[in-house]
């Protein structure tokens, strides 16, 4: 459900904040590019360290101190039950992976070019056709990217989990992923045997994925025989 979710939210947010940022004034689209890359540079402990603190069960916490300003009454929010856990780990990652796709989709439409568009707006094209027949086909190949990267971060998702709560147990499991699970069967209970066999199945399941996904879309293309 992670990966899903990330992949839902990583893929759509950076294109738009992308196609914005590529167009009208480039000091100022400097400056936000800037802003939002700036929380890829920070270690995921540390990331995850400042979310505790945002998100602390204490009166003092800023998240509780605003809630309490807003006549809102203070939450446990790391032990909140798994809905409110998952949108945590979800706000983690659109803070820290954003601003990399970002880059990625801003690289891909550097390379469109400019005449495309002109010819649109002689057409009389809006921004939203543009977008739609224009950007998002000739950004095929970034978006395949984007989201077999989103894949494996998704699949490959341990720490955040662990630092939000501190390696014990998330509300429900629900950031327990396989990755945690192979930490948790090889370090904490000592079967190195069964933490073996969840690596490989997580490395078919990961293999699997990736040559489908790109199969699917065309990146495996097969000659015709004579």
């Amino acid at each position: 459900r992670y990966t899903v979710y990330t992949i839902a939210l990583l893929i759509p947010i950076p294109l738009l904040l992308s196609v914005w940022l590529n167009n009208g004034n480039k000091t100022v689209n400097t400056l936000y590019r800037s802003i939002l890359y700036v929380p890829t540079l920070i270690s995921v402990v540390v990331a995850g360290t400042i979310m505790r603190l945002l998100f602390a069960s204490s009166n003092k916490s800023i998240i509780n101190t605003i809630a309490i300003a807003l006549g809102a009454e203070p939450r446990q929010w790391l032990l909140g039950g798994p809905t409110q856990a998952m949108i945590l780990l979800l706000i983690l990652a659109l803070w820290r992976w954003v601003g990399v796709n970002i880059i990625y989709f801003l690289s891909g439409l550097q390379a469109i070019p400019d005449e495309l568009y002109e010819a649109a707006d002689i057409d009389g094209a809006s921004p939203l056709q543009k977008l739609w027949r224009i950007t998002i086909p000739l950004l095929k190949s970034t978006t395949i990217f984007v989201t077999t990267i989103s894949i494996f971060g998704g699949l490959a998702m341990f720490e955040e989990s662990y630092i939000l709560w501190s390696g014990t147990a998330s509300p429900n499991n629900v950031g327990l992923t396989i990755v945690g699970y192979l930490y948790k069967k090889g370090f904490q209970e000592g079967e190195m045997g069964m933490a073996s066999s969840i690596g490989i199945v997580l490395l078919v399941i990961v293999f699997t994925i990736s040559i489908s996904y790109l199969k699917i879309f065309g990146f495996f293309k097969t000659e015709d025989k004579k």
